[in-house]
Order: C-alpha cells, then structure tokens, then sequence
C-alpha cells in the first residue's frame, strides 16, 4: 500500500466520501424499492439502522486516516522531506474534512424517515 506521505492520499479522501454519498442514498433508494419499512416508524427503521452504521464506519475510517497522515509527516524543520511532510499535513486536513462531511451526511438518517 502506499506510504501515507504518498500524494494519492491528497484526493483519497474526497473519493472515499463521493463513494460514500453515492451508496448512502443509492442503499436507501433500493431498501426502499425491495422493502419498504412501515411509515409509523418514522426514522427508527432497519434502513437507517444500516446507513447510521455504515456512515460510522466510514467516518471512522477518515479518522484514522487523518491522525496517520497526520504522524507521518516527519517533525523535523525545512530539509528535504519537507514535501513529504506537507503532503501528509494537507492529506490529513483533506481526510478530516471528509469525515465531518460523510457525518454530515449521514446524521439526517437519523431525523428523517428512509421512504417518504
């Protein structure tokens, strides 16, 4: 795998939360064409159960991305791994910005009912 001071992991994160978006509102899409939880529920459903869990999951994964290229940016002063270490200091902002956003998307399942 690549090194966290690598730069795909300067685009790494935003591809991982369009993936996300994409599946969070693609699953509820065909949950609520194959099996459709009963209205009265309201946002307690099995639909959002999984998206709530999934969106966990996914953020999680940001998070741990972000400390990780956060501490693989060396410590020392400008030398010549400076590049590295603004390549991991910028990939670990990226990633946090990625976790709050695929947060931010995923906490309206738990206001909201899936199929209305």
């Amino acid at each position: 795998m690549f090194s966290f001071t690598h730069p795909i992991h300067l685009v790494l994160g935003l591809i991982i939360w369009s993936v996300w978006f994409v599946v969070l509102y693609g699953l509820q899409g065909v949950g609520c064409n194959i099996a459709p939880p009963a209205a009265e529920l309201g946002p307690r459903t099995w639909i959002n159960a999984l998206l709530l869990g999934l969106g966990a999951c996914v953020t999680l994964l940001l998070l741990i991305a972000t400390y990780r290229c956060w501490k693989a940016g060396p410590d020392t002063p400008v030398t010549e791994d400076s590049q590295r270490k603004f390549i991991a200091r910028i990939s670990g902002g990226i990633y946090l910005l990625s976790a709050v956003a695929a947060a931010a998307v995923t906490l309206p399942v738990v206001i909201y009912p899936p199929c209305v």
